[in-house]
């Protein structure tokens, strides 16, 4: 019966900016933030983040570009040069890592945050290893990665659905459902009654908890793949609940009282005749966490909200109910992770929210989230049932924001605040002089492009960390009458 309030995340604003100048691998997802004097750009290109490009005429490239000067360059968009300028970019440098405890919630607005990963942390990615036990909807985490390697081929990743779970590597992420338990490794059919309803099942994932970090496997993070528990093998029914106005539903198999409806907490038993709530899988989860943190595990035990396609109406209000109130659990915690299935889900790429609403039983207008549209589409437009019960479309996102939620728990920070770095290219006889000041602490990687006919890039040289602030002046010797430079930036935690 606990009332719970959702908040949207705060939202940048934004202004609009023709990128029509640009090439088409450049221009598509660009995202423009003005603040003040300072300009800002995510999801430019394609491997990197937070990089302006544009091209300079070289009497500018001699210079640095002031932040001042940065917003007022782009006015200079619809000027026609020619092909004999350089290329050039201007930085934004990675920030620092927050310090202060904190929960992680990974929502739709993760899924954007994919191509601004610094290349540093991809590559801790790739030596970990995810496990996502569930039932048939959990395969949409597994079926999205794969899809989205096909993509970003550098996001290397390996599935596997049966034997023995892979040994750490360093060349791919590792993404499975497993568990061990009795008879083996399992895969399939992890439901409710393995992972919350009953203590045979919680002592059974403490088992495989311990015995991962035992021999070696390095399980790095591990979550709950909510099928239709919400909302299925019980319609709404039992008592209305006082607070929100509406009946409880959903299953509970291997719960102290059967598989029956479910509410929120201890006090919705009386509704629902049935011990089980949300309560209860919160519990479970946080006492696996706690468990592999008094252990000394490094396995992370991240909370999970469920499906959203299907159960409209009343079923579909209070499925939001159920979700709102563990978000409110994880919001309120120090340190907690949250991986929010359902909100990417209601989310399409084009930044709109799919909701349906119903009228409670007193009367009031509800509204509550479910699948948008968009996220029931196979990458080819149409739609084949592969299992998950989402199209390819809604797969890559939850694969997106699982890259992400990985990276943040590897250290990084997409919501620090970077101060531009001026990067100044001028041409020299022999080929060009790329220079920049190099803050304290952060490392960089200077990359050339021999042009806008291609997208691959090539290392031109790196410039190690220092505990100091300098100047740094790096030599091209290619002869082009025109170049195309990136200059990539992070800081280790």
């Amino acid at each position: 019966m606990t009332s719970t309030d959702r908040r949207e995340p705060p939202t940048r604003p934004r202004t609009g900016l023709q990128t029509k100048y640009f090439p088409e691998w450049l221009r598509g997802g660009l995202a423009w933030d003005f603040r003040g004097s300072k300009a800002w750009v995510s999801g430019a290109g394609k491997k990197f983040s937070s990089i302006f490009y544009a091209r300079l005429l070289p009497k500018l490239c001699y210079a640095l570009l002031g932040k001042d000067q940065i917003a007022g360059f782009l006015r200079f968009k619809n000027m026609n040069f020619t092909s004999s300028f350089s290329w050039g970019c201007v930085l934004l440098a990675v920030g620092r890592l927050a310090t202060s405890a904190q929960p992680l919630i990974v929502d739709h607005t993760a899924v954007a945050q994919l191509e601004r990963i610094p290349p540093e942390y991809i590559a801790r990615v790739k030596e970990m290893w995810v496990s996502i036990p569930g039932e048939s909807h959990s395969s949409g985490y597994r079926k999205g990665c794969i899809l989205l390697n096909e993509q970003y081929p550098q996001l290397t990743v390996s599935v596997r659905e049966s034997g023995v779970p892979e040994m750490p590597t360093n060349t791919h992420l590792r993404v499975s459902s497993a568990t061990y338990g009795p008879y083996g490794w399992n895969y399939y059919g992890y439901g409710e009654a393995d992972w919350y309803t009953n203590p045979e099942g919680i002592a059974k994932v403490k088992r495989h908890l311990a015995y991962c970090n035992t021999n070696a496997f390095g399980l790095t993070a591990i979550g709950f793949g909510w099928c239709w528990d919400a909302t299925w093998h019980n319609p709404p029914g039992g008592g209305i609940d006082p607070v929100h106005q509406v009946r409880w539903a959903g299953a509970s198999e291997g719960g102290p009282d059967g598989d029956l409806r479910w509410g929120l907490d201890a006090e919705d038993t009386v509704l629902t005749g049935n011990r089980v709530c949300m309560d209860t899988y919160l519990s479970a989860t946080q006492a696996y966490e706690d468990f592999c943190r008094t252990n000394g595990y490094e396995t992370r035990v991240f909370f999970t909200t469920g499906p959203v396609d299907g159960y409209n109406g009343e079923s579909g209000y209070q499925r939001q109910l159920k979700y709102d109130h563990i978000r409110t659990y994880v919001a309120q915690s120090t340190n907690a992770i949250l991986f929010d299935y359902a909100d990417i889900l209601s989310w399409n790429d084009a930044g709109e929210l799919h909701s349906e609403t119903w009228v409670d039983f007193g009367g009031t207008p509800k509204t509550y989230h479910s699948l948008h549209p968009d996220n029931l589409v196979d990458l080819n437009g149409s739609y084949v049932e592969d299992g998950d019960h989402i199209g390819e479309r809604g797969a890559v996102r939850l694969a997106k924001a699982l890259w992400v939620m990985l990276a943040r728990m590897a250290g990084w920070n997409p919501d620090s605040t970077p101060e531009p770095t001026a990067v100044a290219i001028r041409p020299a006889e022999g080929g060009h002089v790329i220079h920049f000041l190099a803050a304290s602490n952060t490392s960089y990687t200077v990359e050339f492009n021999p042009g806008f006919s291609t997208n691959s890039w090539f290392p031109l040289t790196n410039v190690i960390s220092q505990p100091f602030d300098r100047q740094i002046e790096v030599v091209d010797p290619a002869t082009n009458s025109q170049r195309f430079y990136r200059v990539s930036a992070w800081r280790a935690p």
